[in-house]
């Protein structure tokens, strides 16, 4: 029973190269459709491949049945004969889950756990299918992806490897009913509230009546992109090559034409190639990030995530990566008005909201303010401390330099570069725990831009988290 379906797995493995005759591979079951026809298509050919598998399970603890899904699938091992692995992870208690969206934690967890497990083994097996690559890619498309957003999922990366994604969630439930064989269904996965969801339960099932097949049409698009992403990047990293000027101990210095002297097209890739290299992945690397670094002038430097720096001078552009961030001279970023500004040289974070000032602002401090409301559509930044830089002060009458503002509240010389200065234009409004200038604020009670500092433990105002490079100073 199921032969056919097997059969189809089986030659799907051949053709991608992933689960050789003789490999090894964790199984990853959540007890879910997608998961159980793996585990059972793969334990049906373990012995003719002489593959040694086992079953790993993690519970997110995001739902009061999820010990019973733990359960069911270490049964499903057992009635198999293979080893189980599980773990339990409360994913909403995480430190690293602030900030991200439930999935997203959960997704990292998950991973986080087959990696240790799979110490032992060749591969981790994952059971996505077509539908699964199909969602991917209209996701990644309401993103702006590129082509490597239009690639969606591999059939291999790294350790992950997936069987099932020539079939379909509709070739998954035909095999399970001829076996016979139960599974149980996670009752998050019919909320159309979540995006994917909706694509699933919604989009594709409609886009499927008026164009049958395309849902496999999506994963044609896929297959494609990722052949010419694989051309893109060895077209990319032939032509940076030429550019690398040294490279060595967490550096790489390249000649003063990059970028310019690479296709516009190629330019992104190879910034997203440079920090990859230093940081060990390319995770974290936003859009932002990367048009920053390609915008670089002379003297300016940009912040990326994982400790890397980007930095042009006159003698070229060099990347580097360090345990704790630069003692930048000058630098600077656009305050994003409403959002979330990573400010990675002063190791804080500046959240800017709409809001109203409060009746009363005596003795909140200012390590936040209330600015006027028209500061909302001004272009706000924030930069290092200047020689010379002067404000003036709420209630001093006059203006002073920063520097002596310094020196009265305490502040080391080796820490007034790392402080914010919130300007807009020339003039300084605020200095986050230090001084706000005269005639910034907002008045009691009126429309204003609620400004925020937090150090990076502080758990995000919103969901709404946007990461700006720092450059040099705008003149």
């Amino acid at each position: 029973m199921g032969a056919g379906f097997e059969d189809e797995v089986l030659a799907w493995c051949r053709r991608e190269g992933i689960l050789p005759p003789g490999a090894s591979a964790l199984v990853a079951a959540s007890g879910g459709p997608d998961s159980t026809a793996l585990l059972y298509s793969l334990g049906a050919l373990a012995a003719g491949r002489r593959w040694r598998l086992a079953v790993a399970h993690l519970d997110h603890a995001l739902r009061p049945e999820s010990a019973d899904d733990a359960a069911f699938v270490r049964q499903q091992a057992a009635s198999l004969g293979l080893p189980f692995f599980s773990a339990r992870v409360d994913v909403k208690s995480l430190p690293g889950s602030v900030g991200r969206s439930t999935e997203e934690a959960a997704r990292l967890a998950r991973r986080s756990f087959l990696r240790r497990t799979a110490r032992e083994f060749d591969a981790v097996a994952l059971g996505h299918t077509v539908d699964d690559q199909a969602e991917t890619v209209l996701l990644n498309l309401t993103r702006g992806a590129g082509t490597l957003g239009l690639a969606a999922m591999p059939p291999a990366a790294g350790i992950f490897v997936r069987p099932l994604l020539a079939r379909s969630r509709a070739d998954v439930l035909a095999y399970l009913d001829e076996l016979g064989v139960p599974w149980r269904e996670d009752p998050t996965n019919r909320a159309p509230s979540f995006l994917r969801n909706w694509f699933r339960l919604e989009v594709l099932p409609t886009l499927e009546a008026r164009v049958p097949g395309v849902r496999k049409s999506f994963a044609a698009l896929a297959a494609s992109a990722r052949a010419d992403e694989a051309a893109l990047e060895r077209k990319t990293a032939a032509l940076l090559s030429r550019l690398v000027v040294g490279r060595g101990d967490g550096r790489i210095g390249l000649a003063p034409a990059f970028p310019a002297a690479l296709p516009e097209a190629l330019r992104g890739r190879a910034v997203r190639q440079l920090y990859g290299e230093l940081a060990g992945s390319r995770r974290g690397l936003d859009r932002r990030h990367v048009e920053d670094v390609l915008s670089l002038r002379e003297d300016g430097a940009v912040c990326l995530p994982a400790g890397v720096t980007a930095r042009r001078t006159a003698g070229g552009v060099h990347f580097e990566r360090t345990r704790v961030g630069p003692a930048l001279r000058r630098w600077s970023a656009e305050v994003a008005v409403p959002g979330r500004t990573h400010v990675a040289p002063a190791g804080v974070e500046i959240v800017a909201t709409l809001a109203r000032a409060p009746e009363e602002l005596r003795g909140r401090g200012l390590g936040e303010v209330w600015l006027d409301e028209r500061f909302a559509a001004a272009r706000l930044y924030v930069r290092a401390w200047r020689d010379g830089d002067r404000v003036r002060p709420v209630g001093l009458g006059g203006t002073k330099k920063l520097q002596d503002i310094f020196v009265d509240a305490k502040v080391p010389a080796s820490e007034r570069r790392r402080r914010p200065v919130v300007c807009a234009g020339r003039d300084i409004l605020w200095v986050p725990g230090i001084v706000l200038a005269e005639g910034a604020g907002a008045p009691a009670g009126e429309p204003a831009v609620h400004m925020r500092r937090l150090e990076p433990s502080a758990p995000p105002a919103s969901r709404e988290r946007t990461y700006h490079g720092l450059q040099k100073e705008h003149r």
